[in-house]
């Protein structure tokens, strides 16, 4: 603010402001907005601080008041009115207050708050949006009600009677109602006579009321009469006052600015309350505070004062501009600018992460029933596409606050950790870093809680705050080393305990150079992040000592990116690389032979090609019983899903359970004989994937070459086939079946995750495909019917579902047992006689 600016501000409190002038709020203002049902947060807030100022000795400030004023001395308030308006019913309320010999101070707020110009009763506070929003003010500065009495009548006198009103107080009443812990002062309100209906819809008024509620709840204490006193003879709570009338302004420069009172953003209103936690801090941490402020100093074109100087100037300028310009270039580009809300969204993820690594002080524990835990998820949670970040302000302050003012410092370095002038500053992998700012800017609008994002952005910010000029290679090898980590800990991604122990691994194992300190590193103490992974990363960092190894290695983790880096199963199941390998020309040959095979079947981000996704499934199946075991069920495998995609498989050796065997060597070397088969062509998978299948041993167990035999059970058609998932059960509870051989089961298919849903059965599916399309007599086609419970049985039939002519089920032994309509049975039909059963019927 210049010289001619400061010399025309007044300082007033509340007391002093209506002593000078009385209080108008014009029609272009916008109801009284605190006392909204959705502002609690707002309201509690604004409530809590002014009794912390009231408690203390302290001279506080409440920001500024705009107004201009007529010949009448109207002080019409464009900008303060949240705050006057609560003040106003702040000073009613402990006016009311009774103090220690059980006497209130209203009639001294009545004396202050009357306007002498005008009929006896009128507020010097009243409201040109409504005129009962006045109303109600004039009823709270009297609290009396107008009565008719006859004076003197004479009965039976020819004289007409004496009409006089008079004044009835109820102040007494609503004091020993403020002292009523139990009472609702809205709801005692709004049943008085003099609570005329129609003020139920004035959204003022109704504010007004909510607001007066609040303050009782706030203010429960035996000091309110002091804090009125306190109030009015001292002037420990001020406003730094404007007459826009010294600046020859209009209304129509505070129309312009405030959009015709567009209520503020949350970051608005939480900037408000930033700011000057600065100052608080300068108080609170001097040593930490002069020491950022002397950085920034130095490293900036001009001298700061102070750091809410700076940190105002910044969020008016470069700051607010980098959010800016990602807004605009951001795929999903809303039409109106979000820029508040990615701020906001930007401060409270980074804020939570710096809350996690303070909390857990050093531990790498993180038990799931630890409070922090349900705090972290619960601070998750509170996020809304429509309404940004919802976190309360009151506990981000709390944040800001904690362990010295150590985020509130640190935040200023995330800011600039991103900026470049304006733009976004990118170090290494511009298109990685600008998916990472809007991933930590935009998760409100994402309905998962992305915890793999968030610990890439933790890593990424600890290591640009210790080392604000990187080593840019240094840089490149510790994200390229979170990267792969992260996407492979798979557990990660479940709970907040999860992602709480994988930030405090994060941070113990962040090195400036992690590529040559990782091996100093006691990676056993690590939780949740995965074990196997670091240990691949740290034989990666070895190789890599050999500039070859070093290429090789970086382009077989860019040209295979459906394993996001994770490379073990080519190096230790197909080459048994280790560190001695470094200079082995032999090993590198063989290694790059096998990541082209790889490519050849996963060529895209996304995996398999769809086409020839079935092609490998059968190949696999002529090689062994490679299926994985996950949620009661075993997995032929999908590109897509976290625990039964080809990627889960793949990266270690593989759950695994039949209740019929027990696999007895590492699941992944059927995959290793598939792609070692001398008929595997990389340049052409797909034919050469099925040449291997259809070259599969007769000996083979029925149920894999039935899946080999009839690749349309794959291809999810519904209600005929397998689900997307492709569930495999072999079904134990079904006791009808012997069970004493891997084909003597109920072998389901699952459409979902589980037997409730719809399944089919293996041998009765095939055998159907086999038969579809064929016409028995004039009984049709056969129809095949699936099963919603693990007690109902998949089955095809002839005739009509509610009254088919025979049911054909799979018994045992490769054989079906049929049901006719007249409940008789025929058992032991083979499974090669089946379509000459169903001609004789």
């Amino acid at each position: 603010m210049d010289t001619m600016e400061t010399s025309k501000m007044q300082r007033f409190s509340f007391k002093a402001l209506h002593d000078h002038y009385a209080v108008v709020i014009p029609m272009l203002q916008r109801d009284y907005a605190y006392g909204r049902k959705n502002e609690e947060e707002k309201r509690e807030h604004f409530l809590k601080n002014l009794k912390e100022y009231l408690d203390d000795s302290k001279a506080h400030e409440l920001d500024f008041v705009y107004g201009s004023v007529d010949r009448d001395n109207n002080l019409k308030l464009l900008d303060g009115q949240q705050r006057m308006t609560t003040l106003f019913l702040l000073h009613w309320y402990l006016s009311l207050c009774k103090d220690a010999e059980g006497k209130h101070n209203f009639d001294h707020f009545k004396e202050m708050m009357q306007r002498p110009d005008k009929e006896k009763g009128a507020s010097k506070l009243s409201y040109k949006t409504r005129y009962s929003s006045t109303d109600f003010c004039d009823i709270l500065v009297t609290l009396e009600t107008v009565a008719e009495i006859l004076e003197n009548p004479k009965r039976g006198s020819e004289k007409e009677p004496i009409i006089k009103e008079i004044r009835i107080s109820f102040a007494d009443q609503y004091s020993d109602v403020i002292s009523d812990e139990k009472a609702v002062i809205s709801e005692i309100m709004k049943k008085e006579k003099w609570f005329l209906p129609h003020w139920n819809y004035d959204p003022t008024i109704c504010g007004m009321l909510t607001m007066l509620d609040a303050i009782k709840a706030v203010f429960k204490t035996d000091k309110c009469a002091l804090y009125y006193k306190k109030l009015v003879e001292n002037d420990d709570l001020v406003f730094n006052f404007l007459n826009l009338d010294d600046f020859q302004l209009t209304d129509e420069l505070y129309i312009k600015m405030n959009s015709r009172g567009r209520p503020l953003t949350r970051f608005e209103n939480l900037k408000s309350k930033l700011l000057p936690l600065y100052d608080t801090a300068k108080e609170e941490a001097g040593e930490q505070y002069q020491q950022k402020l002397d950085q920034i100093n130095r490293s900036s074109e001009r001298v700061y004062t102070s750091l809410r100087e700076y940190v105002s100037q910044m969020l008016d300028s470069k700051w607010t501009d980098v959010f800016w310009n990602e807004w605009r270039n951001a795929p999903d580009r809303s039409e109106r600018p979000n820029v508040d809300d990615m701020m906001l969204c930007f401060i409270t993820v980074l804020a939570i992460n710096s809350h996690i690594i303070h909390k857990l002080n050093g531990s790498l524990s993180f038990p799931r029933n630890n409070p922090l835990a349900a705090e972290v998820s619960q601070l998750m949670k509170q996020k809304d596409a429509d309404k940004g970040i919802t976190v309360r302000y009151d506990k981000l302050i709390e944040l800001f606050q904690e362990n010295d003012y150590a985020f509130l410092f640190a935040l200023i370095d995330y800011f600039n950790i991103f900026n470049d002038g304006g733009t976004l500053k990118t170090y290494y992998d511009p298109a990685f870093e600008r998916e990472l700012f809007y991933h930590i800017t935009n998760d409100y609008k994402i309905d998962k809680m992305e915890y793999e994002w968030k610990a890439k952005a933790f890593a990424y910010t600890k290591y640009l705050l210790e080392n604000p000029i990187p080593n840019i290679q240094h840089f490149q090898d510790w994200m390229r080393f979170v990267n792969n980590v992260c996407a492979n800990s798979y557990n990660l991604d479940d709970r907040a305990d999860t992602f709480g122990a994988a930030l405090a691994g994060l941070n113990y194992l962040y090195r400036e150079d992690i590529a040559s300190q990782l091996c100093t590193i006691d990676i056993s103490v690590i939780n949740v992040l995965d074990s196997s992974q670091i240990n691949e990363e740290l034989l990666k960092f070895q190789l890599s000592r050999n500039e070859n190894w070093n290429r090789l290695i970086k382009e077989s983790e860019n040209k295979l990116p459906y394993f996001d880096g994770r490379l073990s199963f080519i190096l230790k199941v197909c080459c048994q690389v280790e560190a001695g390998s470094l200079d082995d020309a032999g090993a590198r040959a063989t290694f790059e032979e096998y990541v082209n095979k790889m490519f050849a079947i996963f060529p895209t981000k996304n995996g398999c090609d769809r086409s020839w996704e079935i092609p490998l499934i059968r190949a696999l199946l002529s090689k062994g019983d490679y299926l994985m075991y996950f949620k009661s069920s075993n997995t032929l495998l999908q590109n897509n899903g976290r625990d039964n995609s080809w990627r889960r498989y793949l990266k270690e050796a593989p759950n695994t359970w039949h209740p019929y065997a027990t696999p007895s060597c590492d699941i992944r070397c059927y995959f290793k004989e598939v792609i070692d088969d001398p008929q595997f062509d990389v340049t052409e998978p797909k034919q050469s994937l099925n040449r291997i299948a259809e070259s599969r041993s007769d000996d083979l167990p029925m149920w894999r070459k039935l899946i080999i035999d009839h690749p349309e059970i794959l291809e999810n058609i519904p209600t005929e086939s397998f689900g997307p998932d492709r569930f495999i059960r072999w079904n134990t509870e079904k006791t009808e079946h012997s069970m004493t051989d891997q084909n003597n089961f109920e072998i389901d298919l699952l459409h979902g995750k589980a037997i409730t849903s719809h399944h089919a059965e293996l041998f009765s599916l095939c055998k159907y495909f086999e038969l579809k399309g064929k016409t028995f007599g004039a009984y049709g086609s056969v129809k095949y019917q699936t099963a919603k419970s693990n007690q109902a049985t998949p089955h095809f039939y002839l005739g009509e579902e509610d009254s088919p002519i025979v049911q054909v089920f799979y018994q045992d032994d490769l054989c079906f047992r049929f049901v006719l309509a007249d409940g008789n049975e025929i058992t032991d039909i083979a499974y090669a006689d089946v379509e000459s059963r169903l001609n004789s019927i």
